[in-house]
């Protein structure tokens, strides 16, 4: 069973914010929210991207709040 369940039109817009998105690091947050919906788990995917598990949980509680959250880039960068 998938680790999170979207109707089809929820999972198009999805797929369509991907295509679109030209941050590459948001992209890839979008990919692993539409990997949990086709089934794979919070292991899998962070094995496949070389990631923590807990990485892709957080991008998930992220997007249950809200999709324009997660495709914010709070990221600053380090101070220099």
């Amino acid at each position: 069973m998938p680790e999170l369940i979207l109707r089809p039109a929820e999972k198009n817009v999805l797929i369509s914010h991907h295509i679109t998105i030209k941050n590459k690091k948001l992209a890839e947050k979008v990919k692993f929210i539409i990997l949990l919906t086709d089934g794979y788990t919070h292991k899998q995917i962070a094995k496949i991207f070389l990631l923590k598990e807990r990485t892709i949980y957080r991008h998930k509680m992220v997007y249950k709040k809200s999709l324009n959250n997660l495709l914010q880039c709070k990221y600053k960068g380090m101070p220099i």
